[in-house]
């Protein structure tokens, strides 16, 4: 993006046009224009926008808008394989996953006072933690009072 920022910069000050009669002409902001002819392409909104952008300016300066959208494409791709191949060196690094399952190990204490022992997944751990409580309302509904207790 720097160098056609770049080639964009010298174009409109070799026509004598200033980046605020841009901006009032086409109704960009001064920091989305500043952000094209510096290469900051993280200023920058979605690729959608910034042909818009770059079709506008370039036809206030008399460029031929198709020309700079090209060029643009152009420079996109030649990004995109660079950051293409950035995540996949990065990738190579990353541990890789096994294919074990990972399971929790849930621990609950009975109403007998005795331990219950449970292996899940762990997406499943919240949900088995409620149905063993669930189950231990349940069980103590149905045995009633206990014996010494009023």
């Amino acid at each position: 993006m720097k160098s056609l920022g770049e080639f964009l910069r010298a174009e409109r000050q070799a026509r004598g046009i200033s980046l605020e009669q841009i901006s009032a002409d086409t109704r960009i902001s001064m920091d989305m224009l500043r952000a094209i002819e510096h290469g900051n392409v993280e200023q920058l909104p979605a690729p959608v926008l910034i042909k818009g952008f770059l079709k506008a300016y370039a036809e206030k300066i008399s460029l031929n808008p198709e020309e700079v959208i090209v060029e643009y494409q152009n420079l996109l791709e030649e990004a995109g394989d660079h950051q293409e191949g950035i995540e996949k060196f990065h990738q190579r690094l990353q541990p890789q996953s096994s294919n074990k399952k990972l399971l929790v190990l849930v621990i609950t204490l009975t109403p007998a006072n005795r331990l219950d022992l449970l292996l899940v997944p762990p997406q499943l751990c919240e949900k088995a933690v409620h149905v063993v409580l669930t189950w231990r309302v349940h069980l103590s509904n149905c045995r009633g009072p206990e014996s010494g207790q009023e």
